[in-house]
């Protein structure tokens, strides 16, 4: 049997719709990119996933209570996402909430995302192509429904890839808000302003906000600075205040404009 899915590989997700399967009578036995492959067994078995580092060998013995599946190597991260089963009863009896790797899993989901959104501008590219080819061999003649098929298509197909771009989505921001892993990601920026400051602000003592950048100081004491975040305008200045002293007026301005939120 195969089944076509768009799952973050070594996930929670995917490992639950693996064991569902497996309870089902359904082995997994390889996995190409979005396409798994099964075989029906009688036996019941347990599916486990783990991220490993690519040069680490991923045999098992005959003794091991675990059966290797498959292997499924990672381009970002780089790493091997192994598929194993168990059909040892303390393992399959056993009410677990296995915990997974959720660094390497925020990378592989943010690799996944990456390749959906590189897979949604090359077909909408394509499209453009191919409706401009289609124009300039027709000549604006073409047949009606041809067009109309073509853009059918283009918008059933963008419409599948916004689906599948959000589901990946949203575990990714769940994992960055979780881990507080922000690297790479688009933050709002709030602009911070001081007055009546005497040194410059202490940046490692409110470093848990976000980013921080200066962005320009004036002889009389006043400070601009800007700050990639998502704490809320009145958490920044609870942070900000005690670090700074009850003597400075802290302003911050939403990163929609240089007005107050």
């Amino acid at each position: 049997m195969r089944r076509f899915r768009i799952l973050v590989k070594g996930s929670p997700q995917e490992l639950a719709w693996l064991n569902q399967l497996a309870k089902k009578g359904w082995l997994l036995t390889a996995v190409h990119g979005g396409l798994y492959e099964f075989k029906a067994v009688t036996a019941t078995y347990r599916v486990f996933t783990e991220y490993v580092p690519v040069d680490v060998a991923t045999e098992t013995t005959p003794q091991s209570v675990f059966q290797l599946l498959t292997t499924v190597t990672l381009k970002q991260p780089a790493v091997q996402v192994v598929y194993s089963a168990s059909q040892h009863d303390p393992l399959k009896q056993a009410d677990l909430t296995l915990l997974s790797d959720e660094d390497t899993q925020l990378k592989a989901t943010l690799g996944l995302r990456s390749k959906l959104l590189s897979l949604a501008d090359g077909w909408t590219i394509g499209s453009v192509i191919l409706i401009t080819i289609l124009l300039a061999i027709f000549r604006g003649n073409g047949p009606a429904w041809l067009f109309k098929v073509i853009v059918g298509v283009w918008f059933v197909v963008c419409a599948w890839l916004v689906v599948q771009i959000l589901r990946v989505h949203r575990p990714a921001k769940r994992l960055r808000a979780r881990l507080q892993d922000y690297d790479g990601a688009w933050r709002p920026t709030m602009h911070v302003f001081l007055t009546n400051m005497s040194a410059p602000l202490d940046l490692d003592k409110v470093g848990s906000l976000g980013n921080w950048r200066l962005v320009g100081q004036s002889k009389k004491g006043a400070y601009w600075y800007d700050v990639q975040t998502n704490a809320s305008q009145a958490e920044i200045k609870q942070v900000v205040q005690p670090v700074v002293g009850a003597d400075v007026k802290v302003d911050v301005m939403s990163f929609l404009g240089l007005w107050p939120l």
